[in-house]
């Protein structure tokens, strides 16, 4: 038996929700409209518990089980490329996309894939703010030399890596690019591995004069 006191003034009825909003106190969280449109839909019910799971972001992702320690990388088993959040899972995959590309009306495309509710995507170590101005100014190198820009981010959150480069011409022009992404890493061997990586595409293109460019100190 389970005896509850102070939860109503005395002689008052015994309800389910009083008792419960008695204990959960401070923690309750404050109401949404979101959370009545969730419970009214029209559907059933196991989809409207999913909604609810989603809005609080308390699916198992892939990124979930990396950080409770039960799967080896958060990355998304669809695409390879990104944190399997929630946000991911559902729309920014570019499998989920594709399908979501299909249905949706062109009037709500735009809108549709710009907003989001919550915070369900991972969070990329910013690029440092003292680099110098004449590092962003493109200076035209001498005509047969290749640019190759690169450059690596790791997220905070799961300590995912990605790297990226491109390759251009002495007159600025995009001639190639990659991407890539790396698993667990940290900032300096992501570095290292997109100077790596873009070195050996210069050497396949046949790049022989190059001038590499990395934020990377």
């Amino acid at each position: 038996m389970i005896v509850l006191c102070g939860v109503g003034p005395p002689q008052s009825i015994f309800e389910l929700k009083s008792a419960y909003l008695r204990l959960a106190g401070s923690h309750w969280p404050p109401r949404q409209s979101i959370w009545k449109l969730i419970w009214r839909l029209a559907v059933p019910q196991r989809v409207r518990l999913f909604l609810w799971l989603a809005f609080q972001q308390r699916l198992m992702t892939n990124a979930t089980r990396y950080c409770r320690n039960l799967a080896t990388s958060p990355t998304c088993p669809l695409c390879r490329s990104m944190p399997e959040t929630v946000l991911h899972t559902l729309r920014d995959c570019a499998e989920v996309r594709h399908l979501w590309s299909q249905v949706l009306p062109e009037t709500v495309k735009r809108s549709f894939f710009a907003s989001f509710y919550g915070s369900a995507s991972a969070t990329l170590a910013p690029v440092p703010a003292s680099l110098p101005a004449s590092a962003a100014i493109w200076k035209p190198l001498e005509q047969g030399w290749i640019c190759l820009n690169v450059d690596g981010a790791v997220s905070l959150q799961f300590g995912v890596g990605a790297i990226g480069g491109l390759a251009r011409n002495s007159l600025g022009e995009w001639l190639v690019g990659f991407s890539k992404t790396l698993g667990h890493s940290d900032a300096l061997r992501a570095e290292l591995w997109a100077i790596y990586d873009g070195l050996k595409l210069a050497w396949d293109c046949g790049f022989r004069r190059l001038l590499v460019q990395s934020d990377c100190r």
